[in-house]
């Protein structure tokens, strides 16, 4: 019974139904987990909050990170944040986030807003509160230091193309444990890039140094079996699975042999 009263009264402490009503008119206008290793901001002075992408480029169906991290944070501590990331939905779709711990690093409660995903606009908004341990206690500290983790995007390429990542100025808030607003904050983003993939990439099932005859054997041995069915061989059409192996993936990876795939 405490810990929802303690909820009830992190959630007000937050104004957090005014993060969802603004997210609405976002929305209506159109508009993995592990050690992180920190790393500071170039900004100095500022609170930040930067995104960070690793790897800035990769293939399609690939995994791409995103870490996002707040820097420059002194007394008396950062205990919330919110933060809305925009996207090409054309090229990069959301795995999975999930959320750092340095922001409970002095002891307070973790209350998660879950993500509120517009993925047709490309906008994902998401934050993190650390309450009070105590109804009417105003501690301990939030969090400080040069760079603190808060989450972590998992994206993965869907078609080719370059996609920023910009974080929204009037929705990106840092907040100390008296609810008061850290201004100004400065944005940093990021940028991914999708690569098509290579004849290699699709149809050299057993990764040697060619496209051949054991590549084309490897689908026909599937042909029209939904015992045996796998997606990696169903080809056809290019990224878009039909979910039956036919003869029609057959001769796409037959018109490929001698394709060399050698480094």
């Amino acid at each position: 019974m405490y810990l929802c009263i303690a909820k009830k009264n992190a959630y007000r402490w937050l104004g957090l139904s005014a993060m969802f009503v603004l997210i609405s008119l976002v929305i209506v206008s159109g508009s993995v987990e592990g050690a992180i290793a920190p790393h500071k901001s170039e900004s100095a002075g500022n609170p930040v909050i930067r995104l960070e992408t690793d790897p800035a480029s990769a293939k399609i169906g690939e995994t791409v990170i995103t870490q996002v991290y707040a820097d420059n944070l002194s007394s008396p501590g950062l205990s919330g944040w919110q933060v809305s990331i925009q996207f090409n939905p054309s090229i990069l779709e959301i795995d999975d986030i999930s959320y750092g711990t340095d922001l409970f690093s002095t002891g307070r409660q973790d209350v998660v807003v879950l993500p509120i995903r517009a993925d047709l606009v490309g906008q994902v908004l998401f934050g993190q509160l650390a309450a009070p341990v105590s109804a009417g206690n105003p501690g301990p500290d939030g969090a400080t230091g040069s760079s603190l983790h808060l989450a972590t995007i998992q994206w993965r390429g869907i078609s080719e193309g370059e996609s920023d990542l910009n974080l929204s100025g009037e929705i990106a808030k840092l907040r100390d444990i008296n609810n008061q607003a850290l201004a100004p904050v400065d944005l940093i983003n990021s940028h991914v890039g999708i690569e098509a993939l290579s004849a290699c990439d699709m149809y050299n099932f057993n990764a040697d140094d060619s496209i051949n005859i054991i590549d084309v054997g490897m689908v026909a041995a599937r042909w029209m079996d939904d015992d045996l069915y796998d997606v990696m061989f169903d080809v056809a059409p290019q990224n878009a699975p039909d979910g039956v192996i036919n003869i029609t993936d057959i001769a796409v990876v037959a018109s490929r042999v001698v394709t060399s795939c050698a480094l």
